[in-house]
């Protein structure tokens, strides 16, 4: 290690770990950090393929392989983890139970690969930033869009709005784009680009990844949350992870300040 920072890339050496582990190389990349490939067995268990580091946990069962990646997650010198979501590539859940305990216990961001995600980058990321005029939710974004600006992201703000909640004065497509501009511009995101969509918060946001293409493509999807997936709540978060053809950075909203590190994103409910 370099003193440079981790990315922590939690694989269970099942289908996903080629794919996980292709994102978190790309993010360390980027972030100018080291990788750092976990793979946590239990006592008996087959050790970790070459490269991959093994933790071994101290008893059976699923709460303590997730508190032990919790605890790696917390090391200060940690920016992100990088995990698989969805146990199978078919299936209501939109991820295994340790997945699931990571992403709702994590402090800091987490970089969630689902199924058949699209993993290689090629020349500056793009990356798609879902609004929903919660002023909270975009200053807590903040440190990770700073981030994304210092590595050359190009930042796509997508204002998505809930149909009954668009504003009076929206009587042309101009005067919502013109709204979510002045929106972007009060928080001071560094976007070059604002789109406002009305409609269904999950469906417009998969329809502007996959209806994007070429030079117009979308690497990554970076969204606040507020770390809850129990029943009724984060349906938004939870579609993406089942669906999105691309990388979810799932930023936690309890995580503020833009000054934590030079090399950490730190953060970013749905």
């Amino acid at each position: 290690m370099t003193g440079r920072g981790r990315v922590l890339a939690c694989v269970d050496g099942g289908p996903s770990t080629g794919r996980v582990l292709a994102a978190a190389r790309v993010a360390a990349d980027l972030l100018g950090a080291d990788l750092d490939p976990v793979l946590v067995v239990e006592p008996d268990s087959p050790g970790p393929p070459p490269g991959v580091r093994g933790i071994e946990v101290p008893a059976t069962g699923q709460e303590s392989v997730s508190g032990v990646l919790l605890d790696l997650l917390s090391q200060p010198d940690v920016i992100l983890a990088v995990v698989g979501v969805r146990a199978t590539e078919v299936g209501a859940r939109p991820a295994g139970h340790v997945a699931l305990a990571l992403l709702e216990g994590a402090d800091k961001p987490i970089l969630a690969v689902p199924p058949r995600a699209r993993v290689e980058i090629t020349g500056s990321p793009s990356v798609l930033v879902p609004l929903d005029g919660d002023e909270t939710t975009a200053s807590g974004l903040d440190p990770v869009l700073r981030t994304l600006e210092r590595i050359g992201a190009r930042t796509r703000v997508l204002h998505v709005l809930v149909t009954p909640t668009v504003p009076p004065m929206s009587d042309s497509p101009y005067d919502l784009e013109s709204w979510g501009r002045e929106f972007a511009d009060r928080q001071g995101i560094p976007g070059s680009e604002v789109n406002v969509r009305a409609g269904d918060p999950a469906q417009e946001i998969l329809s502007a990844v996959t209806s994007a293409a070429g030079e117009d493509r979308v690497d990554l999807i970076t969204i606040a949350w507020g770390c809850d997936l129990s029943p009724g709540r984060a349906e938004v978060v939870r579609t993406l992870l089942s669906a999105s053809p691309i990388p979810v950075l799932l930023v936690p909203t309890s995580i503020t300040g833009p000054e934590s590190s030079p090399t950490r994103p730190p953060g970013a409910g749905r």
